[in-house]
């Protein structure tokens, strides 16, 4: 539902911003679909500028788009964070995924 909701308002500003959308393992309930009209603002989401020390890039090989085949245009891409988090005495790892259009 999000995705289709994304490519929706990719359309309806045609090209004008980014729009993203956030998704959170295991932790649906946080994803989101934010519109930036910063690029550089942008740059700092997609480079993980914000919180280099507690959230690691997700590998290469990774791919959320083919994983939960979520039914996206081809020209959008994703980018994967995670980070292990000690909450009360249960280990999680998190991960937060970045989907946009690519221009």
């Amino acid at each position: 539902m999000l995705a289709a909701k994304l490519v929706e308002l990719d359309e309806s500003i045609n090209g004008k911003y980014k729009t993203l959308l956030f998704l959170s393992f295991p932790f649906l309930s946080h994803s989101r679909i934010d519109i930036c009209i910063d690029s550089k603002h942008f740059e700092k989401l997609t480079s993980n500028a914000d919180a280099p020390s507690s959230w690691l890039p997700v590998g290469l090989k990774r791919n959320v788009l083919s994983e939960y085949d979520l039914a996206l245009p081809a020209e959008y891409r994703a980018k994967g964070f995670c980070r292990k988090s000690t909450e009360l005495k249960d280990i999680r790892t998190e991960e937060n995924w970045i989907i946009w259009k690519a221009k």
